[in-house]
Formats: structure tokens, C-alpha cells, sequence
């Protein structure tokens, strides 16, 4: 996403409107993302796992309901008005936050990071996933 305000305010607004009906407009991209993502993440159980640019929470929800544990941040009010009042939902921590700014988040919280659909809205991408995995994620995640 560009690092105009106005630009940014205005996709917001996009998103806050599309919140209504995203999970039900059929986006053939969810269905080949999922599957995928699944069985990359493996067993999450017990996991402390960040989703960032959550939307309306579909990994966030299923992560949870998979026994990890989930802060889930998104910029759009809407999106996560949709994403709360799911079933589910009282077990991730949603917060509202614009991805483009520091995260409020410890250092090395987080074993994994997800981020689904949403690495082409960002300009500078290899600066922002590496601090995302540098910052967020623990070091002995993976050994």
C-alpha cells in the first residue's frame, strides 16, 4: 500500500465496504490459498500465531479452532466488525492496526506469521516480511 494518506484512507474505505459481503463473493483465490496454507502451517496446537491483514478472520478463527493461540490485525474497522461477530471469534485477539506502521507487539512472540492475500498491496515487501519475521517471530520456532 502506498505511503499516501489519502491513499491509504481510501482503501480503507474499500475495505470497510467490501466487509459485508467478502465472505460470501465467492473469491476462487480463497479456495486455492487455504489448502495450501493448512498444511504448510502443519499442527498449530499450542502456537502462538500472528495474522496480519486478518479480514474478516478466516485464518485467525480457524487457527484458534485448531488450539492455537492468535492476535489477528487488520486496518479495516469493517473487517473486523465481521471477523468479531463470528463464531469462534472470543478466542483471537483482534486489534485494529495499520500494517504500513510499527507493530504493538512484543519482540519474538509469535512462532508463526500469516498473512493471507495481502503481500500485493504492500510496496516495500521484502523490508516489511523480513522485520514481520525477524521481530515477531521466535527464534527457536523452528528448531
Amino acid at each position: 500500500m502506498k505511503n499516501d494518506p489519502n491513499f491509504a484512507a481510501a482503501v480503507r474505505t474499500g475495505y470497510d465496504r467490501w466487509a459485508a459481503v467478502y465472505d460470501h463473493d465467492d473469491n476462487p483465490l480463497q479456495a486455492l490459498e487455504e489448502p495450501a496454507l493448512r498444511v504448510r502451517l502443519g499442527d498449530v496446537r499450542g502456537q502462538a500465531v500472528l495474522d496480519l491483514w486478518c479480514g474478516t478472520g478466516r485464518h485467525a478463527l480457524w487457527l484458534a479452532a485448531q488450539g492455537a493461540q492468535v492476535t489477528a490485525l487488520d486496518f479495516s474497522p469493517g473487517m473486523l466488525e465481521q471477523a468479531r461477530a463470528k463464531p469462534g471469534a472470543a478466542a483471537v485477539n483482534f486489534l485494529c492496526h495499520d500494517l504500513r506502521l510499527a507493530l504493538p507487539l512484543a519482540d519474538a512472540s509469535f512462532d508463526q506469521v500469516v498473512s493471507g492475500l495481502v503481500l500485493e498491496h504492500l510496496e516495500d515487501l521484502p523490508p516489511c516480511s523480513a522485520r514481520w519475521s525477524a521481530c515477531y517471530v521466535r527464534r527457536d520456532a523452528y528448531s
